[in-house]
Order: C-alpha cells, then sequence, then structure tokens
C-alpha cells in the first residue's frame, strides 16, 4: 500500500490502502486507437524512424472480461478491483456489517474481506485476498494472502495472532503476535511480537515502539525506541543466521558435487584414451554412456548452486546494509541487533541510524529517507 506523509510526519489514514468496489458489467478500462508516430532528426540532420507499435490485447486477469470488440474491458463479477504488475482483475468480496462475533462465526474466505466493524476475541477470518477492518481487532486471529488494514487499531487477548503474506497496515498494535511482509503503524507498537520479512515502520505521534520484540529483514523506523521507565524493548534487524548457514551447507555440496565430478571426469578419460583398444576396455559402452549422463547432471548441479550462493552473496549484501532509526530518541534497557552484531543502549541516545560498521553496530546521525 501506498503512504505519504505530510511535514509533520502525519499520514492520510483515510486514504491508506482505500478498496475500490466495482459491480458486475462494470467498464474498468478502455483502449485507445494507437497514434501513428513522426520521424525525427538527430543533430546531424539524419531522419529517426519512429517505432512502429502494435495493437493488443488488453491485458486482464481474474473476474474480467474482454467486451467482442476488444475495445474494453469489463468486470465479470461484483468484487474489489485489483491492479497488480500491470494486469486489472475483479477479486471476489465479502461484507461484514458489524462485528466478526457469535453470528457470524468464524469466516474462510476466497477473496477480500471487509469488516465494518470489530473482530471479537477467539475469532478468525481467514482470506485469500486483502483483509480490511474498520473498527478493531480485538485478539482475534487473522490469515491471509493478502494486505490486512486495521483502521482502529490491533489488540491481542487470549491467543490472538496474525498471518499476512502481504503488507499490515494499523493505527496501534498491543501485545499481538504478527507475520508479515511490511508493518506499518500510525501511532505505537507495544509489547508486541512482530516479524517482518521486509521492513516495520511507525509513523506519527507518538510513533513508538515500546516493549516486545520487533524484527524486520531490511529496517525498522520509529520516533521513539523503548522509554524511561526502562521497558526492555529488542529491535532486531537483517538477522544473517539463515542466510551464513544456507551459505555454509551450500558450500559443502559445491565442494561434494565437485569431488564427484572430478572423479567422473578422470574415469571417462581413461576410458577414452583406451578405446581404441578392444582389449584394453575399462568400461562397457553401456557403464560409459551412464557415467557420461552422470556428468552432465552433475554439472547442471554444480552450476544451479553457483547461481543459489550467488544469490545468498547479494542477499548478505543488503542484510549488511540493514538499519535501525530512530528521530527523536533510544532509550536505555533497548536492545538492537543488526546483521551479527549486537548493542545495548546504556544511555539515552538522540536522533540516530544504527548501522553495521567496520564489524559491529555504529550509531550514525539520522537519516531515514524514504523506506530505506
Amino acid at each position: 500500500p501506498s503512504i505519504t506523509l505530510d511535514e509533520t510526519d502525519q499520514v492520510d489514514f483515510k486514504n491508506v490502502m482505500r478498496l475500490v468496489a466495482v459491480k458486475k458489467g462494470e467498464v474498468l478500462a478502455e483502449k485507445t486507437e494507437p497514434i501513428e508516430g513522426r520521424p525525427g532528426r538527430s543533430i546531424s540532420g539524419q531522419e529517426i524512424p519512429f517505432n512502429i507499435e502494435h495493437d493488443g490485447p488488453i491485458p486482464h486477469g481474474p473476474g474480467t472480461v474482454i467486451s467482442e470488440d476488444g475495445r474494453e474491458l469489463i468486470a465479470e463479477i461484483d468484487g474489489r478491483l485489483v491492479f497488480e504488475n500491470g494486469i486489472v482483475s475483479v477479486e471476489p468480496l465479502y461484507i461484514v456489517d458489524g462485528d466478526v462475533d457469535y453470528h457470524t462465526g468464524n469466516i474462510d474466505f476466497d477473496g477480500a474481506v471487509i469488516v465494518t466493524g470489530d473482530v471479537l476475541p477467539g475469532f478468525e477470518i481467514t482470506a485469500t485476498g486483502n483483509i480490511e477492518i474498520h473498527g478493531v481487532v480485538d485478539g482475534g486471529i487473522l490469515c491471509t494472502k493478502g494486505n490486512v488494514l486495521a483502521k482502529q487499531g490491533i489488540f491481542a487477548k487470549e491467543s490472538g495472532h496474525i498471518e499476512a503474506e502481504g503488507d499490515l497496515v494499523a493505527r496501534h498494535i498491543e501485545g499481538m503476535k504478527i507475520r508479515a511482509r511490511k508493518v506499518r503503524v500510525f501511532a505505537d507498537i507495544i509489547n508486541a511480537d512482530i516479524v517482518a520479512s521486509d521492513c516495520v515502520e511507525v509513523f506519527g505521534n507518538p510513533g513508538t515502539i515500546i516493549g516486545g520484540r520487533v524484527e524486520a529483514k531490511y529496517h525498522v523506523k520509529a520516533n521513539t525506541i523503548g522509554s524511561h521507565i526502562g521497558n526492555e524493548t529488542t529491535i532486531v534487524v537483517g538477522d544473517a543466521e539463515k542466510v551464513t548457514d544456507g551459505m555454509i551447507k551450500l558450500a559443502r555440496s559445491i565442494r561434494n558435487v565437485r569431488e564427484q565430478l572430478e572423479k567422473v571426469t578422470t574415469i571417462l578419460a581413461s576410458f577414452e584414451a583406451c578405446e581404441k583398444d578392444a582389449h584394453e576396455l575399462m568400461l562397457e559402452p553401456g557403464k560409459a554412456l551412464e557415467l557420461s549422463t552422470l556428468e552432465k547432471q552433475l554439472i547442471c548441479d554444480l552450476r544451479k548452486h553457483d547461481e543459489e550462493m550467488g544469490r545468498l552473496l547479494q542477499e548478505e549484501k543488503k542484510l549488511k546494509a540493514s538499519k535501525i532509526h530512530f528521530r527523536d530518541v533510544a532509550h536505555e534497557s533497548v536492545r538492537l541487533s543488526a546483521y551479527t552484531g549486537h548493542l545495548a543502549i546504556a544511555k539515552d541516545a538522540e536522533h540516530g541510524t544504527v548501522v553495521w560498521e567496520d564489524e559491529g553496530l555504529k550509531i550514525t546521525p539520522y537519516h531515514y529517507i524514504g523506506g530505506t
């Protein structure tokens, strides 16, 4: 979801993740006739021909249909308008007019879900599309392949938790266990257990993270981390354990494959050298074919392992660049970790960005810029 801040670090919450509902038969897009270009000229006066664009079909996804003349994209069902990767689609939409409670029971829906009220303790929503809660999530359980928007906040009671393959946006989070891609909050996070596969950002007023544990892959941003009364607060970014373990295991696999490949190649070379003398054949022809096939497979495996090692090295580079931003202050008792470094704040630190530098963590001047 797109988030725009004003000069006071405030967010127009009403327009975050705004859902667009459409009706069956509604025209979603129209194709315009291509306009023929005109040749241009280079600085030397030579004519530059224009590109001829081909008039292809309108790209469309599920829940949409192309008109008979091919000029319009039309909603095939009532639902939520989705535009991703240049493709327009309409996903089914389920609206709960009120609370999710004993009147509705748990909800399991293949599409997007809107709840105009609250999600009460002990109740669950499972969806393949976005989940939008206009009230509060009061200890319920939410699971979705899309995004979650909780306009009035999230509170943990009993065994509540949230799992989203997409992003989570909320006004306030207290005590909840959350797993999502990006987590963006517009007031505060208190005593929560959050793991984000991208980032965690807290904006607005007060914009604080107090207590609990917040982990993100690339960065965490808040105005204030911890509190003056000493709530133990842990922030983790760029945890390298999985990547380094993966690199160690992969390096071992690469070594084993190379050893096997060297043995097979040596045997095949010896066989080919003796092949001219029928009395000195070291291998039967069938065995030679088997080894030749194995050699090709080992070469293929080695190439895949090398590509995966390259990917892990790039990921390690990103983790080393992970950051923790605090615009105002990081209080005593705050514990910070980035990449493989750890730092316990012994005295309040102001206006800082924590980075991995010179084989350790360092607090540098605050330099959060639009998501990094």
